[in-house]
């Protein structure tokens, strides 16, 4: 795999599945993440940006009871902070426009997956993995 694709980088991850956070954070540490910081809650996740500093995040989309992760992602998108959007939805994801120039990954997660749209994002492309 890309083991150094993130070196030195500290990574925020959003997701309100603990087990799907775990695996993310696995494929993370291997891609050479520095740090990985997980939060389930898109209020949780605003107030660990301050003290971690991101310098990519993974955002689960939905996070339950029509809450989403848009609010960090503005955030991210206001610092310059780069972040891949994840989802299990179809296509009728509703993305606001100021937010889509992030990678959209479509779950399941997968090592190869989460490098490509990590890679992407990072180099500025907005596309969608399969």
């Amino acid at each position: 795999m890309h083991s150094q694709l993130l070196a030195d980088k500290n990574v925020l991850v959003l997701e309100d599945q603990l087990l799907i956070a775990m695996e993310v954070e696995h494929s993370l540490l291997q891609l050479g993440a520095k740090s990985v910081v997980i939060a389930c809650t898109a209020d949780e996740a605003l107030e660990m940006m301050d003290e971690c500093a991101p310098d990519l995040a993974v955002l689960d989309i939905n996070l339950g009871l029509s809450s989403t992760s848009f609010p960090v992602a503005e955030s991210l998108r206001s610092r310059g902070t780069p972040w891949v959007f994840a989802t299990g939805y179809g296509n009728e994801i509703n993305i606001p426009v100021p937010l889509k120039s992030a990678a959209l990954m479509r779950m399941r997660y997968t090592g190869w997956k989460l490098a490509r749209g990590v890679r992407l994002t990072v180099g500025g492309v907005s596309c969608v993995v399969q």
